[in-house]
């Protein structure tokens, strides 16, 4: 199990414990948190997540076994409010969290930009027109998964 694995990696595990959001997107193997894009025909409101950067930090006598990864999160609704509501419960959990997601010590979780909103419309008769938010995140965590708690 890694750091941003689809459905069972330490974010996705991290979100499915917040009350705010599950409340809006379900729980368990039920929830609708999605890496990269959502399933065809998702139910609203979900989440969608997407990674980039993934610097690693070295120093004078080598690696630190710290990284920074860019975690982009879309909350995606039926109305502005749904998505804004949605996005501000993901902002709540993340932003200046500190300690474990499973077996991911994060450092540090910082908000990098105010959110940014748009609106997709249905592509035929099949899809639905939705809202979302998303905001992006600096996400300061170990490179490797914490060993028995010491790391």
């Amino acid at each position: 199990m890694g750091l941003l694995d689809a459905s069972t990696g330490d974010l996705v595990t991290f979100l499915k414990t917040r009350t705010g959001i599950t409340a809006l997107v379900g729980a368990t193997t039920s929830a609708r948190i999605y890496p990269d894009v959502a399933k065809q025909g998702a139910a609203l409101p979900h989440l969608v997540y997407t990674v980039s950067g993934g610097d690693s930090y070295r120093h004078l006598g080598g690696d630190s076994g710290l990284r920074r990864t860019v975690l982009q999160v879309f909350a995606f609704a039926a109305t502005r409010a749904g998505a804004d509501a949605l996005a501000e419960q993901v902002r709540l959990s993340l932003a200046n969290f500190r300690g474990l997601w499973t077996d991911t010590r994060v450092h540090d979780c910082q908000t990098a930009a105010p959110p940014i909103n748009g609106y997709d419309e249905a592509e035929d008769a099949s899809d639905q027109a939705k809202y979302w938010s998303m905001y992006a995140f600096d996400l300061f965590h170990n490179e490797t998964a914490v060993a028995n708690g010491t790391r």
